[in-house]
């Protein structure tokens, strides 16, 4: 169920700009604290902690892509 992801998505990111995360480590941490919310049912079936949130992002890859100009 994908009630709720793009919240959790959002409090991740937030969560990590504020406590002082660079920008791919927040959006890293978001992504895992969205890939969490889908694991159960409805908006709040399942929350990431700031823990597991953590730990789930340090394992993710992370690379810069460049755009080309238009």
């Amino acid at each position: 169920d994908t009630t709720g992801a793009g919240d959790s998505f959002n409090a991740g990111f937030l969560a990590g700009v504020l406590e002082g995360a660079d920008t791919a480590a927040a959006l890293r941490r978001a992504v895992a604290s969205g890939s969490v919310a889908v694991t159960g049912w409805g908006g709040t079936g399942a929350l990431a902690t700031r823990e597991q949130a953590v730990r789930d992002a340090a394992v993710l890859k992370a690379e810069s892509l460049t755009v080309p100009a238009t």
